[in-house]
């Protein structure tokens, strides 16, 4: 009976244009919903008994996918190899893998794994892993110093930061709206850390826990499949000690000693990454005087700082301009509510986020319905005409677009310094109509 569906589908009319970003014509919606049927009708066999059928709409305005078919489970949506065939040119997406069984809370990924990830990262990365377009192994001559227990990150004589040497490369040849992807959590499960490494498009960006068994083995196998990397940097959060990030947790309260000491014993557990991400930190981040000395030291060190979002009260931009850290912030975090439906949702929000502004970054944990979800929507980007970068691409972009408008405000009134100043205080280096506001009594 599947191979009789498949055969339906293959016999779908190619007439129809495929139009980016519009709904698909009344007699494509009515065919993909026959075919829905079709294919529910098809599912009674046991090696589908868990799947359900979905079909979504491609245009960004679809806030979430037309369910087609129950049989107790979720969906999950994708433009999988169908979408790249006739079913694609009714803007339809069809997915039968086994869905999640959402009456079970997804588990963090490493809690409960018995599986010790020394076994797993002590030698070469498996073939699985290797693909072309690896990136330099690591560490950089140069960009290294002696630290407490390991290598920390340094600018080179010549100027070369760890932010610019270990980011991977990217150019949008195409000019199409840019998408950004971090997966955190990496390095505490072998299986999903293994998989992320093997089966994620080089593409997207993969942050490793500074606590993980052998993380440089880790780092060096995910460079080596072409993955920029990112190392977190645990933070002290609102209800802190009940929930601990960690040893060497930067605190709020703590002496800046005491927090710079910390911050070498992390950022040395490994080298080869272009930035730092908080793990938790809702009390630490919106703590200018706690966070000035840290952002001081990571801007020093020529590493990127990236937020991940969990609060808006954050003054972390604010103390990476006056450090001169390039940072950025998520746009969305996309698996806050870790289910099929809810990352679709918001993987259509990056996407709307990324066509309005020229860019957009999202922020994810490595849960196994994350991944799956990921795996899917990446396949469907080319047909979408969005282009996947590298979050260190993304930074660059935002930094740009903010520099342009410091540039565009100073253009249109020199005269204006107070509103220029605001403008200027959130988003890059002194101007010249900062340094006359100054000048002239005025200031941050």
């Amino acid at each position: 009976m599947a191979v009789a569906v498949r055969s339906l589908l293959s016999a779908f009319p190619t007439a129809l244009p495929r139009a980016r970003r519009e709904l698909v014509a009344s007699g494509g919606a009515l065919a993909a919903l026959l075919t829905a049927a079709l294919l529910t009708a098809a599912l009674g066999d046991s090696e589908r008994a868990a799947s359900r059928v979905v079909l979504a709409l491609s245009a960004p305005d679809a806030a979430a996918a037309t369910h087609a078919g129950d049989h107790g489970d979720s969906a999950t949506v994708g433009l999988r190899s169908f979408g790249r065939d006739a079913a694609a040119d009714h803007g339809v997406a069809i997915d039968l893998r086994p869905a999640l069984d959402e009456s079970v809370e997804p588990r963090l990924p490493g809690v409960g794994d018995p599986f010790n990830v020394r076994h797993a990262a002590s030698g070469a990365a498996p073939a699985s892993t290797t693909r072309g377009g690896g990136l330099p192994p690591s560490p950089i001559r140069g960009l290294t110093q002696d630290g407490p227990g390991g290598l920390l990150p340094a600018v080179g004589p010549d100027g070369l930061t760890p932010r610019d040497a270990y980011a991977r490369p990217f150019a949008n040849d195409k000019e199409w709206p840019v998408v950004s992807v971090v997966v955190g959590g990496l390095g505490l499960s072998r299986d999903v850390t293994t998989r992320a490494i093997a089966e994620l498009p080089p593409e997207v960006t993969l942050s490793f826990v500074p606590y993980a068994d052998n993380l440089q083995a880790w780092i060096d196998q995910a460079r080596a499949a072409g993955h920029e990397v990112i190392l977190e940097i645990p933070m002290e959060p609102y209800d802190y000690p009940d929930n601990d990030p960690g040893p060497h947790t930067l605190l709020a309260q703590a002496p800046a000693d005491e927090n710079l000491r910390r911050l070498d014993w992390l950022m040395a557990r490994a080298t080869g990454y272009f930035g730092v991400m908080n793990y938790l930190g809702a009390r630490f981040t919106t703590n200018p005087d706690a966070a000035a000395p840290v952002l001081d030291a990571i801007g020093a060190r020529g590493v990127a700082l990236l937020y991940d979002g969990e609060t808006r009260r954050t003054s972390l931009r604010d103390s990476a301009v006056r450090a001169g850290v390039a940072y950025t912030a998520a746009d969305r975090v996309l698996d806050a509510r870790p289910t099929a439906a809810a990352i679709d949702e918001q993987l259509l929000h990056l996407e709307a986020q990324a066509l309005q502004n020229g860019a957009a970054l999202g922020v994810s944990v490595a849960y196994p319905v994350t991944l799956d979800q990921l795996i899917a929507w990446a396949k469907s980007l080319d047909y979408k005409e969005y282009a996947l970068a590298p979050a260190s691409a993304a930074l660059r972009i935002k930094a740009a677009q903010a520099a342009g408008d410091v540039r565009r405000a100073e253009a249109e009134s020199i005269a204006a310094a107070p509103v220029f100043t605001s403008i200027q205080a959130g988003y890059g280096s002194k101007s010249e109509g900062d340094a006359k506001a100054e000048k002239s009594g005025g200031g941050h």
